[in-house]
């Protein structure tokens, strides 16, 4: 299988994901997704424009906007299970 990369397409896919969740629904909401591996400069920025670096095992909400250097790779595994 081969291996793939988070991309700009993927970055958009994710954004327009993560921008249809409840309008009102706060960051202490429950994650909708874990950071399974994290590599380079992986980044979340919240809807109040923090940003946390992100590591393995950390949460990620669904207002989340995720930011990934060039060298960057992160996976992630969904309250669904999809990764």
């Amino acid at each position: 299988m081969r291996k793939q990369h988070f991309t700009a397409r993927h970055a958009l896919l994710l954004l327009m994901l993560t921008t249809c969740a409840l309008p009102g629904q706060a960051q202490t909401a429950a994650p909708i997704g874990t950071v399974i591996f994290a590599s380079g400069e992986v980044q979340a920025r919240s809807m109040d424009g923090r940003i946390r670096t992100l590591t393995r095992r950390d949460p990620v909400f669904a207002h989340d906007t995720l930011i990934v250097g060039a060298s960057g790779v992160v996976h992630l595994r969904m309250v669904d299970s999809a990764t």
